[in-house]
């Protein structure tokens, strides 16, 4: 008898350990499991962010925008000239390379291609690839114009708003975007330099004078009838970023 009760008090204690165990071992474990499932959804997460490379957000695996943040901001301050300089830059603009009837360089395998259903949109597209970038315009109307530099190593694109209440609809009235061009490399070789908006004046025309510098034909006053109302102002923009007044110096 006494031998009986003595096995089954080991029993019990064995029984007792043996439960004793299994509840620590899920209470050690459930957030153990949970945790690493947590870390392994992060990484999952982190790695699928940086396989999308900061500068472009893709649709569909073919269209380029890139980030306003990728782009500098250039110096405010304009210099102002006279008409008879603006047609001076303007006659002795001449090009390094040859243009495609679309507006682009020849041979280098990219064209343009303009797109209106309600919202006008222009894109880059590589021939080979059809991957495209998307120009950049804030505009329903979409881009004014999109200039190759002299030198063929720049492209400016710009786009402008006629009405005095463009504050109803925009956050600015004309901005133009610059762009680096590395030929040779498709459309990897187009990225993202310079940004500038104005908040007090439309862009009438664009002309390279240098590879440091555009000029603009600018109005203040809403466009209607035949433009005779309209009085033009002339200003010089240096592809600087955000240089002092002293720095800057005329070329042409």
């Amino acid at each position: 008898m006494r031998k009986s009760l003595k096995i089954l008090f080991y029993i019990f204690i064995f029984v007792f350990i043996l439960t004793a165990c299994t509840q620590s071992n899920k209470i050690n474990n459930e957030p153990q499991i949970d945790s690493v499932n947590t870390i392994i959804r992060d990484t999952s997460k982190i790695f699928s962010e940086k396989l999308i490379p900061e500068s472009e957000v893709t649709q569909g695996n073919s269209v380029i925008i890139f980030n306003d943040s990728l782009f500098v901001d250039l110096n405010p301050d304009l210099i102002e000239i006279s008409e008879d300089n603006f047609e001076h830059f303007k006659y002795n603009y001449k090009i390094a390379c040859v243009l495609d009837p679309g507006g682009f360089i020849s041979g280098s395998g990219l064209y343009f291609n303009h797109d209106c259903d309600e919202i006008c949109e222009t894109y880059l597209i590589g021939k080979e690839t059809n991957r495209r970038i998307l120009l950049p315009s804030d505009y329903d109307a979409g881009i004014l114009d999109v200039l190759v530099s002299s030198a063929c190593d720049q492209l400016v694109v710009c786009s402008s708003y006629d009405g005095p209440d463009y504050v109803d609809y925009y956050g600015h009235r004309a901005e133009l975007f610059v762009f680096n061009v590395t030929l040779g490399n498709g459309l990897n070789g187009i990225t993202p330099a310079f940004k500038y908006y104005a908040y007090d004046w439309s862009i009438a025309e664009i002309i390279w004078i240098s590879d440091k510098a555009i000029a603009l034909k600018t109005y203040e006053e809403g466009r209607h009838g035949d433009d005779s109302h309209l009085h033009y102002k002339y200003y010089k923009v240096n592809l600087t970023p955000n240089p002092s007044s002293g720095d800057i110096s005329e070329s042409d």
